[in-house]
């Protein structure tokens, strides 16, 4: 302020003096004096003076101009910007809220049409074997025009001509398939691909009008959000396919399992060899996984009357260890019902048949040792059948547990510290804070960058599924591992193997990946070390590093659950879970395995 009132006061004593010597010089020029020096030396600092007022003018409006310009810039920058944060802060709210991919990516585009000021915005996905699937749509036209619109680009000719295409960019004028109704010539078209791997997974193509072009730090902006969109498809199809799982496994099964098949024949074969008029068979339910078996054999009314169900639920009810043999329930002239338990070993009864015996002629003693017999095997089978169901009840379970302990330690703390960081963004953004925003936004790309990371790393980890050898998912899990961290691993493992259960290999495989896992985020290591060896009658399993280690009352809540996890996991194969690690001397992980006799080396 001080400077600028110097500069006005300087310009005002030019102006005074100027004044000055204007009327010095036109009162000699009226008075006819001679043209000597005085008169030429006035005339030439009254020129002078008027020269450098008008250079001071010049000078202080260019450098107005200048500041216009580049506050206008400022402000075109900062409204750009305030325009990703909102629509960032946007789209990650879409993305944890959608249910379904089109609802994903259909909310997507729109918000991607008003951040970049697109008329149109397409989005086509490819399959696993490159081909164009159904394209989306959004823009500024009626319901019919973009339904027109989607068909003409999930057109064969269209999608395969974009499916080869490698410029990846249409100027104004240039020949395009995409440049057809509703757009014409004059839209300049930017195609942004979804790639994991060298694979493309789609194709997001942004329409903008023939003034407007997609800069570089855009394009890098826009990239980098496309990466989260295909994260968050991901966990959409991978959220699908496990509450397609559950449906499966909760809802009644039109088809029948190999048990009800077997239970069935049974029935019929009773009725057939020790000639029943009707059977019925009801095994109680054990839930939420074992719906229970409930079947007729034969045409006799009598076995679906109320007398029937009366009598079968008394049964069940009833039903003790001292009863586990063939009972007479009602006997008379026309008909004898008995009632045969279903017991386990160990007169443990878990359901009961009925069978219905119009024959006049009583049943032969060999048939009635015989039928406990076979109700016990057929207990035997069923129980097979639950404990299998709940197996597979409680594996789902606990991978359910498992990924939502994995989203909460990663993507979910992820988000919530990008939650804050734009709203300090935006606070920063309206002080006109640009150097401090420019480092939050840094900050806030690596944070990106690693939830990516992280994400895709849970996603991987559960395409990998137990086979027969170890190796089959410990080598590709080992590499995938020195990719993503930089370290590398050493592997050893024995020759001789022993052959274990893929239900077994399935816990000892994510063990692996909790271990590495843990490596990557906190041991500060250079080297791992993977071993695998059969000591003993001992499976031994061993996930070594070079790094910080830690002591046990250093250890962070989040990685309690990362250990307990692990160590649960071991207990449910009957394995022996140990942690050695000191600090500055590395962590050592591992497994103690007992070998069946049944298991031996391959």
């Amino acid at each position: 302020m001080n400077k600028r009132l110097k500069s006005v006061d300087l310009v005002v004593v030019i102006i005074l003096i100027a004044g000055f010597i204007f009327v010095l010089g036109l009162e000699l020029i009226l008075k006819n004096q001679p043209s000597d020096w005085a008169f030429w030396i006035p005339a030439a600092l009254l020129a002078g003076a008027i020269s450098l007022l008008l250079a001071d003018w010049w000078r202080r409006r260019k450098q107005q101009k200048i500041l216009e310009f580049s506050l206008q810039d400022t402000r075109q920058a900062g409204n750009a910007l305030q325009r990703r944060l909102h629509g960032m802060l946007r789209l990650n709210q879409i993305w944890l809220e959608a249910q379904t991919e089109k609802e994903l990516i259909e909310r997507s585009l729109s918000i991607i049409s008003e951040m970049t000021g697109a008329v149109g915005v397409s989005f086509m996905p490819f399959d696993e074997w490159g081909q164009p699937l159904n394209a989306l749509t959004h823009g500024a036209y009626p319901a019919p025009v973009l339904k027109a619109w989607a068909e003409h680009l999930s057109e064969p000719r269209v999608r395969n001509r974009c499916r080869v295409c490698q410029k990846l960019e249409t100027t104004v004028g240039e020949s395009c398939p995409l440049l057809e109704a509703p757009f014409d010539q004059s839209v300049r078209i930017y195609c942004l691909p979804l790639q994991r791997e060298a694979q493309t997974l789609a194709m997001l193509n942004i329409y903008l009008p023939p003034t407007q072009q997609l800069d570089g730090e855009m394009h890098e902006f826009l990239t980098t959000l496309l990466r989260e969109m295909l994260s968050a498809l991901e966990v959409i199809r991978l959220k699908t396919q496990e509450q397609a799982a559950l449906r499966q496994l909760h809802s009644p099964q039109e088809v029948q399992s190999p048990t009800e098949n077997y239970a069935q024949n049974l029935l019929d074969r009773l009725c057939a060899v020790f000639g029943f008029s009707a059977a019925r068979l009801e095994i109680k339910p054990s839930l939420p996984h074992f719906r229970g078996i409930q079947m007729i054999a034969g045409e006799e009314a009598w076995i679906k009357s109320q007398a029937a169900d009366e009598i079968m639920r008394e049964l069940l009810n009833n039903l003790h260890p001292s009863q586990c043999e063939l009972q007479d329930i009602s006997t008379s002239k026309e008909m004898n019902v008995l009632a045969l338990p279903c017991c386990l070993p160990g007169n443990v009864p878990i359901g009961a048949i009925l069978c219905v015996n119009r024959s006049a002629q009583p049943l032969p003693e060999e048939s009635r040792k015989l039928l406990p017999i076979i109700a016990s095997q057929l207990a035997m089978l069923v129980e097979s059948e639950r404990v299998q169901q709940e197996r597979e009840y409680r594996i789902v379970l606990q991978e359910r547990i498992r990924l939502a302990r994995e989203i909460h330690d990663s993507l979910a703390q992820t988000l919530a510290y990008l939650k804050l960081t734009v709203a300090q963004m935006q606070t920063q953004l309206a002080h006109g804070e640009l150097q401090r925003l420019e480092q939050m936004i840094h900050q806030s790309h690596q944070a990106l960058a690693d939830a990516y990371l992280e994400t895709r790393q849970v996603i991987d980890s559960l395409r990998l599924s137990p086979g027969e050898d170890m190796n089959l998912w410990l080598e590709p899990l080992c590499r995938e591992f020195e990719k993503n961290s930089g370290m590398r691993v050493e592997r050893i493992i024995s020759a001789e193997l022993p052959k274990i259960e893929p239900e077994i290999q399935a816990q000892l495989l994510r063990i692996v990946q909790e271990a590495l896992s843990n490596v990557r985020k906190h041991s500060q290591a250079s080297q791992v070390r993977v071993e695998v060896r059969n000591w003993k009658g001992m499976l031994i399993l061993e996930i070594c590093d070079n790094g910080v280690g830690f002591s046990a009352e250093d250890v962070p809540e989040f990685s309690r659950h990362g250990l307990r996890g692990m160590r649960e996991r071991a207990e449910l194969i009957g394995a022996d879970f140990q942690v050695i690690s000191k600090p500055q001397a590395g962590t050592t992980i591992r497994v103690h395995l007992p070998l069946k006799q049944e298991e031996a080396p391959v």
